[in-house]
């Protein structure tokens, strides 16, 4: 069943009135600009952490199917144990999504007055997270294997990835003609590989350090490292193998979360366009 909206419009200097009739379907609605009151601004913080959580799961699945392309081609029972590790660190990037993406929208929902609060978040978001990863992981490994490795990701490299996003969401989403604009994650992957070195060479480790580190503790370990750090010019899993996973890992776990808030947040907002009445079937 459809309504009826009149509209109309006054012809200067003749007094004429021009009434077109349009016609919209039943369950259609007019759109109205979009509040800007507590009611909006909660639920555009609830959509920032999950478009974090989904951009944090992707980047983990991704680097998931890398590692195991590449480190597990020849081992026995290739395709679980691809299956297995993808699942562990989409796993993990959706709980660092999580973390980071709840800073994030903390500081969006309860300090929006300023922009750089949103760096603030996303690092305390991040510490978190890290914090709560490795304390859990550490005690669970010491309860059902009697053994945990000591360098495992945690708090610092949180804080650290953390506050690339959120330094990175500073940057404006659209060029001034309202277009969607790419620098957000330009910056996010360009800040997110000079964080991963940074973590690197300071004696940080992000999934592929730990997953060393775990390696290393339990010498049954199959996660084909070596394969990885054979690219690099190294037996073992060394400072260069490191530096460069890592810094690949910022960059991927950066970069997706920050497409998956700009780009998605860009669509979402994108103005509608007004109704042209001449132009609809059934105007006068």
């Amino acid at each position: 069943m459809a309504r009826l909206i009149h509209t109309s419009e006054t012809v200067p200097k003749h007094d004429y009135r021009f009434v077109a009739e349009i016609k919209a379907d039943e369950g259609q609605s007019v759109p109205t600009p979009r509040s800007s009151g507590p009611d909006h601004s909660q639920h555009a913080a609830i959509r920032m952490l999950l478009r974090a959580i989904l951009g944090g799961a992707a980047a983990g699945i991704i680097g998931g199917v890398v590692y195991g392309m590449i480190g597990l081609a020849d081992a026995p029972s290739a395709l679980s144990s691809l299956l297995v590790l993808v699942v562990l660190c989409g796993g993990v990037g959706l709980l660092a999504g999580v973390g980071v993406g709840a800073g994030l929208a903390l500081a969006d929902r309860f300090a929006s007055g300023s922009r750089l609060w949103l760096a603030v978040g996303g690092a305390l978001g991040g510490a978190i997270v890290g914090a709560l990863a490795k304390l859990l992981g550490s005690d669970a490994f010491n309860l059902l294997l009697g053994a945990a490795p000591d360098t495992m990701t945690g708090a610092p490299e949180g804080l650290i990835i953390g506050l690339t996003i959120g330094l990175a969401l500073l940057v404006p989403g659209q060029t001034p003609d309202g277009r969607t604009s790419p620098a957000p994650v330009a910056v996010a992957g360009a800040l997110g590989v000079v964080s991963g070195a940074l973590i690197a060479f300071s004696g940080g480790r992000l999934m592929a350090g730990s997953l060393a580190a775990l390696a290393e503790a339990f010498s049954g370990s199959k996660v084909g490292l070596e394969r990885i750090a054979a690219l690099f010019g190294e037996a073992d899993f060394g400072p260069l193998s490191l530096a460069f996973t890592t810094a690949f890992e910022a960059m991927l776990f950066a970069t997706m979360v920050v497409a998956a808030i700009r780009f998605r947040t860009a669509r979402h907002d994108r103005p509608v366009r007004p109704v042209d009445a001449a132009r609809v079937p059934g105007s006068v």
